[in-house]
């Protein structure tokens, strides 16, 4: 076995075994909880901090910023509703499973942070592209 080869199974190992650990963290901190409590953590208004991720080659870090664009997304009992500037775009019923959550035809990993201040959103594909939407909850004026 050559070196180049040995390194590239090495590197398989390694990628294999941290994408372990990201579904492992994704379940114990996701919709692995009862439904109902991780529904009650959701519910609110998300706002949008930034994408990152690579496709198809190309490596891309967007934001609000850098999008001239405002996003959230509001969740209530089983619905989400998502606004750009503002506006509502488009509304969608959706459900969790185990760590995974669907609405319209998106199917995503979901993370809450244990503070329930940050959500995180990343495909589900175990391939060459992948996505993370990082969100923060609006907090209400008082």
């Amino acid at each position: 076995m050559s070196r180049h080869s040995i390194y590239t199974h090495i590197h398989k190992i390694y990628n294999s075994t941290k994408l372990l650990f990201l579904s492992f963290t994704f379940l114990l901190t996701s919709c692995g909880n009862p439904e109902g409590r991780t529904i009650k953590k959701l519910v609110g208004e998300w706002q949008w901090a930034y994408t990152k991720g690579h496709e198809q080659g190309n490596t891309y870090d967007v934001t609000p910023k850098s999008m001239n664009m405002k996003l959230s997304y509001v969740f209530v009992k089983d619905s989400v509703l998502i606004f750009i500037d503002g506006a509502e775009h488009e509304a969608f019923r959706f459900s969790c499973a185990g760590d995974t959550l669907r609405y319209g035809q998106e199917e995503v990993l979901l993370s809450i942070s244990k503070g329930n201040d940050s959500l995180f959103l990343r495909n589900l594909e175990c391939c060459e592209d992948v996505f993370e939407k990082a969100f923060v909850r609006k907090r209400e004026r008082y």
